[in-house]
């Protein structure tokens, strides 16, 4: 098998038995009907690679750069390094783990390795609700009882239409409006008062009272070019979110 071979066989698509399910947005909370988002878990990604690739001829490391963890994966290939990397973003639960692990599935994703997730028809569910939370049901899966019909009309969530002299306003647009995605953020509810939880405006001292969340981030770093370049869409969507909540 040539390498390019090797690099194809990547990109094969995921398996059904090892694609796992969460919530993307809630385009209705009072009756908890909301888009699925579909993925696959590190575990999934290091058998991929010890499979195709062989355990010995893969490495992977974590460095950060411009306030964002990011993952390089390297794979050896009859003596031949390819070397691609991402960032990722922290979950709500164990968020350095979470974002380490993000980090090392994007970076997977560059190779290919669950990539097909990307390009899979939008899924949409009726939630459970649990305290206060709206969650999917035990178990879901596709085309079960749990799954809803796709609505009509989903609100789209944009800036809007008209200038605004704001240089936050025009800072929001010149990233691409407000889409949802990864990590989302729901314009109506974001009022600024998240703690910031990554880079430099991280708060590592454990003292709470130290905290800055994304309504005390300077402009100037809301602003800054890279976030455009940035990989990670949780993020973005919440510089995005930020932007567009000074711009009223």
């Amino acid at each position: 098998m040539t390498p390019r071979e090797k690099l194809e066989q990547l990109k094969k698509p995921t398996a059904k038995s090892e694609i796992k399910y969460r919530v993307g947005s809630v385009y209705d909370k009072d009756r908890g009907k909301a888009t699925v988002l579909s993925y696959v878990d590190a575990r999934y990604v290091q058998d991929t690679l010890d499979n195709l690739i062989g355990p010995e001829f893969w490495e992977n490391r974590f460095y950060e750069a411009k306030g964002a963890l990011f993952c390089e994966i390297t794979i050896n290939i009859d003596g031949v390094k390819i070397s691609k990397s991402d960032c990722g973003t922290e979950s709500d639960i164990a968020p350095a783990k979470g974002e380490a692990s993000d980090a090392f599935k994007r970076a997977a994703v560059m190779f290919g390795i669950g990539r097909d997730l990307y390009s899979a028809e939008t899924m949409f569910a009726d939630l459970e609700k649990r305290g206060s939370k709206w969650v999917l049901p035990r178990d879901w899966k596709p085309n079960t009882k749990a799954s809803d019909t796709k609505p009509k009309t989903i609100p789209p969530v944009n800036l809007k239409d008209q200038e605004v002299p704001n240089p936050a306003y025009d800072a929001a647009k010149d990233l691409g409006g407000i889409p949802l995605g990864d990590g989302e953020t729901d314009d109506d509810d974001w009022n600024g008062e998240e703690v910031v939880k990554f880079g430099k405006y991280r708060n590592n001292s454990g003292n709470r009272d130290n905290d800055i969340t994304w309504a005390g981030l300077p402009l100037d770093y809301l602003q800054a070019s890279w976030w455009d370049t940035m990989n990670s869409e949780g993020l973005k969507n919440k510089c995005k979110s930020e932007l567009k909540r000074r711009s009223k």
